[in-house]
């Protein structure tokens, strides 16, 4: 057995031996944690759900012992050392993270399908191309106007989107 599904049974012996209160109150302690450092709630969520989700995570983070010690190991070669504490906590962050990111990612799309709708045909191109990270040069034959057009079309698009997000 190798020092990192040691460290990983370790852990998972510490989990272990914590009553189910003591779990609960560790995930909490995490959340709020991640709350007080500017992560929120997604939106109609309640902190007892972040809070079980947060334990739901770690179980079973916990259940797979090799695939744990694999993780240990990874973040070890990144310079990072594991603990229960530091994987209920990135658990926590990540309930958050998920929530805020899914709430936000879902706005800037309907902001973006909104914009994409109001805007002309040749601009919906261009607009397209930037997307692809096309160069003005690349664009400009396809919508049949000059690279300079395209880039005054482009700078007026940025400022929108930029008035926008």
């Amino acid at each position: 057995m190798n020092e990192y599904k040691a460290k990983a049974l370790e852990i998972a012996a510490e989990w272990n031996a914590k009553s189910g209160e003591e779990r609960l109150n560790f995930c909490r302690n995490c959340v709020l944690k991640g709350i007080r450092e500017g992560r929120r709630l997604a939106h109609g969520d309640e902190l007892d759900d972040a809070i079980n989700s947060t334990y739901e995570l770690v179980a079973g983070k916990l259940l797979d012992i090799d695939k744990l010690a694999k993780n240990i190991e990874r973040r070890a070669s990144q310079g990072f050392t594991d603990s229960l504490a530091a994987i209920i906590s990135r658990a926590a962050k990540a309930t958050l993270a998920g929530a805020a990111d899914t709430e936000r990612a879902a706005t800037i799309r309907a902001t973006l399908k909104k914009f994409f709708a109001g805007l002309d045909s040749k601009n919906k191109i261009i607009f397209g191309g930037m997307v692809k990270g096309m160069t003005e040069r690349e664009i400009a034959p396809t919508v049949e106007i000059s690279n300079i057009a395209v880039h005054k079309r482009m700078v007026k698009i940025r400022a929108e989107l930029a008035e926008l997000l």
